[in-house]
């Protein structure tokens, strides 16, 4: 998916053009409120000392909100995509704590554990190919002077590139 760096302050409508970021389209477009939260992916190492993550990633998170245009079905699939992979995450808790129950019920089938394990396993996998990979904005980077976004629609990163470096033609390499 294709990277559009915008300047801070410039997520408004006054400072992007009228292009559908998930879909490209440019029929019934409206602008949204949208919310980032961005921390360095390194400190990921850290979860092996649980507070002293919470604490760290806490203190480094950045966020920015503001409004980007979408149109009804594009929104549609971003609320979608947001809601659905953190919904999969805790039916696969409850599908690995279902697994452990009938694993440890001898009299119940070993088969039905395994289903349940490779359930767990496949389910966020699935969820996320088929809802989130190419219907979400992904936030890589905040900082003082830019907002950093992956986002699905390469005309609408072409769009709002061209757009903010004043509609001087861009190649598609530097988009990526």
């Amino acid at each position: 998916m294709p990277h559009v760096s915008v300047p801070s302050g410039e997520l408004t409508h006054f400072d992007l053009p009228k292009i559908c970021v998930i879909t490209g389209g440019r029929e019934g477009v409206s602008f949204r409120e949208v919310k980032f939260s961005w921390y360095p992916r390194g400190l990921a190492i850290l979860f092996l000392m649980p507070i002293l993550a919470v604490i760290v990633i806490r203190l480094m998170t950045r966020t920015t909100k503001g409004q980007l245009p979408f149109t009804d079905a594009g929104y549609s699939r971003y609320r979608r995509a947001r809601l659905v992979m953190p919904l999969s995450l805790v039916l696969a808790v409850f599908l690995w704590a279902g697994a452990l129950y009938v694993t440890r019920d001898a009299h119940l089938s070993d088969g039905a554990s395994i289903a349940m394990f490779l359930l767990f396993l496949a389910l966020p996998f699935g969820t996320y190919l088929a809802f989130v990979r190419g219907h979400t904005l992904k936030c890589t980077l905040i900082n003082e002077t830019k907002t950093t976004l992956e986002i699905p629609s390469e005309d609408a990163a072409r769009a709002i590139h061209a757009h903010l470096v004043g509609g001087r033609a861009v190649p598609v390499a530097a988009l990526a």
